[in-house]
């Protein structure tokens, strides 16, 4: 089963990570909102159920990238509209300080031993697969929670066509693939499953 999911996500996670990075521009400073970037839509819209989104500004193009409905983190992150801002802020400031091309460095891995999808920024947490906490972009409730995020992510874009993700991907088998690999009757040591989560990163 971690050879099957190693074997699916490798080739997913590249897609998710040229995917954010061909949204996302060169950013140009002193623009506002409406220029190339991310921000959060505290209104939402019928895709999300009025649950605020994070969107993606690409060329004028309002891209929504995901739905913020958690409220399980810390107050003041409880709430979702203060969760999507956090999510946004990461966003943006990492596309600041290292341009379009740091989302093709979309990195799987642990903080505070917290389940995380990050972007090093350093050539050395790049080649070693290692999350600081300044690269943090979102914090997942588990493992499962994180590898339930790229189908999610990669189906969102479909619905949209942007991305080139085929609308028909079987979405619901990386789902079924992400409940056997993480589920907690899988009988996996911490370490096993610390790996397999790991293992979601595109190794380049």
């Amino acid at each position: 089963m971690f050879k099957s999911v190693l074997n699916i996500f490798t080739i997913i996670g590249f897609v998710l990570s040229l995917t954010i990075a061909a949204i996302a521009l060169s950013p140009q400073p002193g623009r506002t909102q409406t220029a190339d970037g991310f921000l959060c839509d505290q209104d939402g819209n019928e895709r999300s159920g009025g649950f605020p989104v994070v969107m993606a500004i690409s060329r004028g193009q309002r891209i929504h990238l995901l739905t913020v409905t958690d409220n399980t983190q810390l107050p003041p992150f409880d709430d979702p509209i203060a969760r999507c801002n956090q999510i946004v802020a990461r966003f943006q400031n990492a596309f600041i300080e290292g341009g379009a091309d740091v989302f093709s460095y979309l990195t799987f891995g642990y903080v505070n031993n917290q389940p995380v999808l990050c972007v090093p920024m350093s050539a050395q947490d790049r080649q070693n697969g290692i999350c600081q906490a300044n690269d943090v972009l979102i914090t997942f409730r588990s493992e499962q929670r994180g590898c339930l995020f790229i189908p999610a992510f990669l189906e969102n874009l479909a619905m949209q066509n942007v991305g080139g993700i085929a609308s028909n991907t079987n979405f619901e088998a990386m789902r079924d693939l992400c409940r056997q690999q993480f589920s907690d009757l899988a009988g996996q040591s911490d370490a096993q499953i610390q790996a397999a989560f790991r293992a979601l990163t595109f190794v380049r």
